[in-house]
């Protein structure tokens, strides 16, 4: 999450096309995702206006009036965009400048800036020719055994939240919309021209024009034996609703998200879906509170996890953060499809992972664009001038240094219209290369193909028109690169559990079928495995809550590759493991609990207490053990920041001991166990190592359960908030960043017309708490000596604090990107964030963040930043 309340990013334009300081220019920012001076503060449930300060009796108005009535006496100026009122949540969504009037009142429970989430896009997107029948995620999950039983999901109504549903598609049948159908219900909240930005336009039609919804719909519920494909829902007799919360294009609101919620709660679903989010690391958000809620109640929410797994550690999606949440995590498909390149060498064929073959006829020629195979950033930069014109070549790339669609832009600004990426690693993937037509092959062919153009022979590739061929995929089974890692700040395990869900068939608009990966294609299939142990459990609110806790405790161990004596992936990755679905059915043995939490070592919870169950029929013994995962190593020391995806792992794991390690248990009885756990040791704490695995208990009739358990073995207190390196950019941050786009050195004075303003640029090396961005004298020096005190006097460091510029809670980190992830802060108004005017003067900005778990009032819980002195010269009014 970013904030910029009081500071607009309306001239915003003017500064990214500015040369910054040995940069280019910076391409992208992450503060847009936030609505400005926009909120949703959450209120007392009870109509207590005694509370608001308006010395009324009680009840006599409803809560939202009297928080409008304490605003009022307050003279803060505010629009009513929303008000809720349930047993889940009283609130209201309001647009105010003055939010620390708001923070501070009595009767209010919380205060959220409104996020915008992006339009949920898989990793990899790939059509498919109408001669493939495939279908195999329902082997390593068990619900292949389950469909033979007859449970299919009969009489379980599962919510898609998301861009809505083609509900004609033959595979969703009966087709149509409303009773009698398979789409059985729902609503289109926002419109087709919806964006995220603007109003919504609601309708009762909630047609998908996106893509995303539809192949959802189709991984919880497609028929059996309706399509050429085999495709088969995970939950192929449920029923479906369709709650469209975005537009064709564009992003959504935590508005919308929780008015979806409760619009499915309405409507007495039993599983919502929502294949959406955004990366947060906190459990706070808006949404994620109104799912947990909802969860308690016994509703099955699932909700994915991220695609961010390149990003590393610490970077959970928003509302998959929440409480009671089951998580999504995504494992890869266990075959793969290749089509083929011919060599007219004789070399070969060149195999790549598609669908449909690259649509060239004839001989095509080839151009690499470095005449090596060691350029580690090959055409991550503009090609040189004697580039010649690309059109009628396939061009050669090499993998890494930037992004696919970066490497393409620059060859497509010299004409390239088709490209074969080379990899840098063994083994094939499919790219994310957005509207090009690209591939890419293995980096033993890429090396074949740049020598032959080096050596200059006339090499030509051809492409066959033919089906792809099915080949086993050697990553099947394993988790998928992009499926995110968490935990989040609060120490939660997330993800919660994993479900195929790269390279998935399933339906789309208009009667077509694609291959999508994502966690958004894992998530509905954990939807529709509820789905079935609903069926078979009988459907009920209790039943829904005990869901989450039979998918972890039954879950399969993933490893980090195939081999035997490879380690344990880190639960922080695949959460409790692959969700097996005939297990969480069957298995007579229950455990009370879904996990484990250690928390950090300053929060260490040691001990434990395990209850078990026999629900069967005959008496059973147990055994008690442990298995480790490998521990995540999460920062990189050399640098205090966050190694990028693949974490690395060390095998030192935890130790547990347990006070009885064997027990039976007669029909019908249950037993506790005590666990007692000890960090792994060894670990550099700077390292933020954070521990994972299971305690087993293998039962007499070969049932094994495992409750998943992970710790910190450090102090999150310990972690570096503000990034203060110059390791992504050329000079150390934060910084002020003048008119021009350049790194303000000297006093500067600033007019505030004419794009005449400066901008604030940091990075986060970790989440906060809080972050705050103040006014102070310009001879104010920050000194190192803290005392404990009431921050809210006015002041910190025995600095006065004249007037606060932002001030926003539970910020993310920053991604390793340094073109798209970072703060970027343009003050265009001279106005401070309650919209008071700043008077003419010298001034310096002081940047705070709040440290994770420390004490608010403690001036020692912050790190700061203090500026070259700005001047405020000849103003005028702005508003």
């Amino acid at each position: 999450m970013r904030a910029h309340f009081a500071l607009s990013v309306l001239s915003f334009s003017s500064l990214v096309s500015a040369a910054f300081r040995g940069i280019e220019g910076l391409k992208g920012h992450s503060t847009s995702n936030i609505l400005p001076n926009t909120y949703i503060v959450e209120l007392e449930s009870a109509a207590d206006v005694n509370s608001f300060g308006n010395g009324e009796k009680r009840s006599i108005f409803a809560a939202h009036d009297a928080f409008y009535r304490s605003l009022k006496r307050r003279d803060v100026d505010f629009d009513v965009r929303k008000e809720w009122s349930s047993d889940v949540l009283t609130a209201v969504s309001v647009s105010l400048n003055n939010l620390s009037e708001v923070m501070t009142m009595p009767g209010v429970l919380a205060v959220h800036p409104v996020r915008l989430y992006d339009m949920p896009r898989p990793a990899k997107v790939q059509a498919l020719d109408d001669t493939i029948p495939v279908y195999t995620p329902h082997i390593p999950t068990g619900v292949q055994r389950v469909h033979e039983e007859g449970i299919l999901g009969e009489g379980v109504k599962v919510a898609v939240i998301d861009t809505g549903i083609d509900y004609n598609h033959p595979v969703l049948g009966p087709q149509g919309f409303g009773p009698g159908h398979k789409v059985i219900g729902g609503y289109d909240l926002v419109g087709d021209a919806y964006t995220g930005r603007n109003t919504p336009v609601p309708d009762d039609d909630p047609m998908d024009c996106a893509n995303h919804g539809t192949h959802v719909a189709g991984i919880i519920g497609a028929n059996v034996g309706s399509n050429p494909y085999g495709i088969v829902g995970a939950a192929p007799s449920a029923s479906l609703y369709a709650f469209r919360i975005f537009g064709c294009t564009g992003f959504t609101q935590d508005e919308v998200i929780i008015d979806a919620l409760l619009l499915a709660r309405d409507a007495n679903v039993d599983v919502m879906n929502l294949s959406l989010g955004g990366a947060s690391g906190w459990s706070s958000s808006p949404s994620s509170v109104v799912a947990s809620r909802l969860a308690e109640k016994g509703i099955v929410m699932c909700i994915a996890a991220g695609n961010d797994g390149d990003v590393g550690a610490w970077y959970s999606s928003s509302p998959a953060s929440g409480t009671d949440i089951i998580t999504g995590g995504s494992t890869d498909n266990t075959v793969q499809y290749l089509q083929r390149a011919i060599v007219s060498t004789g070399y070969g064929p060149i195999y790549y992972n598609a669908f449909e073959s690259i649509p060239l006829n004839g001989s095509w020629p080839i151009y690499a664009t470095s005449n090596t195979t060691t350029e580690a950033a090959d055409a991550c930069e503009p090609l040189p001038d004697s580039t010649p014109d690309l059109s009628p070549y396939v061009v050669i790339i090499r993998r890494g240094g930037c992004t696919f669609v970066e490497k393409l832009d620059n060859a497509a600004a010299k004409g390239m219209k088709v490209a074969l990426i080379y990899n840098n690693a063994p083994g094939l993937l499919a790219p994310s290369v957005g509207n090009y037509t690209a591939e890419l092959i293995s980096a033993t062919d890429g090396a074949y193909l740049v020598q032959q153009f080096v050596a200059g022979t006339n090499l030509t590739l051809t492409f066959p028109q033919e089906p792809a061929q099915e080949v086993p995929n050697e990553a099947g089974g394993l988790m998928s690169d992009f499926s995110s890692y968490g935990p989040n700040y609060d120490m939660l395990l997330k993800p919660s559990v994993s479900a195929p869900g790269g390279g998935i068939v399933s339906s789309i608009p208009n009667a077509k079928y694609a291959v999508f990966s994502g966690t958004s294609m894992a998530t509905p299939y954990l939807a529709g495995s509820a789905a079935l142990v609903l069926q078979a459990h009988g459907i009920s609110p209790d039943t829904g809550r005990k869901i989450r806790t039979l998918f972890e405790t039954t879950a399969a161990f993933i490893g980090v590759t195939h081999n035997e004596t490879a380690p344990y992936e880190t639960l922080i990755k695949q959460g409790s493991g692959l969700v097996q679905v005939h297990s969480a059915i069957h298995y007579q043995t229950v455990v009370d609990r879904a996990e484990i939490l250690l928390n950090d070592t300053a929060h260490f919870n040691q001990t434990h207490s395990i209850g078990f169950t026999n629900t069967g029929n005959a008496t059973l013994q147990y055994t008690i053990g442990h298995t480790p995962a490998g521990t995540a190593i999460t920062y990189d020391t050399s640098i205090a920041l966050t190694f990028t995806g693949p974490v690395p792992l060390s095998e030192a794991p935890a130790s547990v001991s347990f006070f009885q390690s064997t027990f039976s248990l007669d029909p019908g009885a249950s037993a506790q166990i005590t666990a007692s756990f000890t960090p792994p040791a060894g670990l550099d704490p700077a390292s933020f190592p954070v521990y994972s695995g299971w305690v087993t208990a293998t039962a007499s009739n070969g049932e094994i359960l495992a409750i998943p358990y992970v710790g910190l073995a450090a102090s999150v207190i310990d972690m570096k908030i503000l990034d203060y390196s110059d390791f992504y950019f050329p000079f150390p941050t934060p910084v002020i960043l003048n008119a021009t786009g350049y790194v303000q050195i000297e006093p500067t004075n600033y007019t505030f017309a004419d794009k005449d303003f400066p901008a604030f640029l940091w990075r986060q090396a970790a989440g906060s708490p809080r972050v705050t961005l103040d006014l102070v004298a310009a001879d104010a020096v920050i000194n190192t000596t803290y005392s404990k005190r009431d921050l809210t006097s006015g002041e910190y460091a025995g600095v006065p604090i004249i007037g606060t510029l932002l001030d926003y809670e539970y910020s993310s980190r920053s991604s390793a990107d340094s073109e798209t992830d970072f703060n970027l802060i343009p003050w265009n108004a001279n106005v401070f964030l309650n919209k008071t005017k700043v008077p003419d003067g010298a001034y310096k900005v002081l940047l705070r963040a709040l440290k994770i778990t420390a004490d608010p009032a403690d001036e020692a819980s912050y790190e700061s930043y203090l500026s070259p002195v700005i001047g405020v010269a000849n103003s005028t009014t702005s508003t």
